[in-house]
């Protein structure tokens, strides 16, 4: 069970951007095939069926990534917000250790300008320095990512700050 509040803010400006890495498009980062992500998601066992399958191009940049998002036919909000997460998995994908499946398992924020979400956007986000967050054994593997969610001219309409992740044996699931 995931435990938190939702605040639905009046402005989308009231959380701090993340600074803009300038992805989209850019011919230094290469553009990732949403195919082969859920391909490796399947790998751990994440079967993503057609309706929560929002991302249609990403680029990942070492610790930062940005993917456009499209809602599925008949896909609910929480499609294209779990869209976002699994740009996260993305990032995590690139690292050399990543062969243990992380799930999210908390959020310090949420801030949402604009609902019901559009049907297209932009997903922008930072991975978090694990040896500057993390200290002792209790928080060894967990990861913190912050997302930022722009409307498709770049607008901001969304943020989620802190998402937690932990990695996650498939006996755990």
């Amino acid at each position: 069970h995931l435990h938190g509040q939702v605040q639905l803010a009046v402005d989308a400006a009231e959380a701090p951007l993340l600074p803009d890495q300038g992805f989209l498009p850019s011919s230094e980062v290469e553009r990732q095939t949403p195919e082969a992500l859920y391909d490796a998601l399947q790998q751990f066992g994440l079967s993503y069926g057609q309706s929560y399958r929002p991302i249609r191009e990403f680029w990942v940049d070492g610790l930062c990534a940005e993917a456009i998002l499209t809602r599925p036919k008949g896909a609910a909000d929480r499609c294209l917000i779990d869209g976002c997460f699994q740009l996260v998995a993305a990032v995590i994908a690139q690292e050399p250790a990543a062969s243990q499946l992380q799930l999210p398992t908390g959020v310090e924020a949420v801030h949402f300008g604009c609902w019901p979400l559009p049907d297209a956007l932009r997903c922008r986000l930072q991975l978090r320095e694990s040896s500057l967050e993390q200290e002792g054994a209790e928080a060894r593997g967990h990861r913190v990512a912050d997302l930022d969610l722009l409307d498709s001219a770049g607008a901001p309409i969304g943020s989620i700050r802190g998402l937690q992740l932990r990695p996650l044996s498939r006996t755990m699931l």
